[in-house]
């Protein structure tokens, strides 16, 4: 996973490679969550970028992309089984 994050010239850290993990398991189950019903694609995309922004270290800032995944991922109304 490092690989494809960072590219083969990076040097992955511990911290690094503790929060890849961290982000896998949550992409677990927020697909499991997606494929239940109980989140969207889009807020599945929108949870996983907030955690990388906070679990990663930052780039500079000339690298730094702006977007929507600065704000907090909106709360999803979780629908119950019976009505899917």
């Amino acid at each position: 996973m490092a690989l494809a994050a960072w590219g083969p010239a990076h040097h992955t850290t511990a911290a690094e490679y503790r929060a890849l993990h961290m982000l896998e398991s949550l992409w677990s189950s927020s697909v499991i969550s997606w494929l239940n019903g109980h989140m969207t694609p889009e807020y599945v995309e929108d949870r996983l970028k907030f955690a990388a922004k906070r679990l990663l270290p930052a780039e500079s800032s000339t690298d730094r992309r702006q977007s929507h995944a600065d704000a907090e991922p909106a709360a999803m109304e979780v629908q119950p089984a019976s009505a899917l």
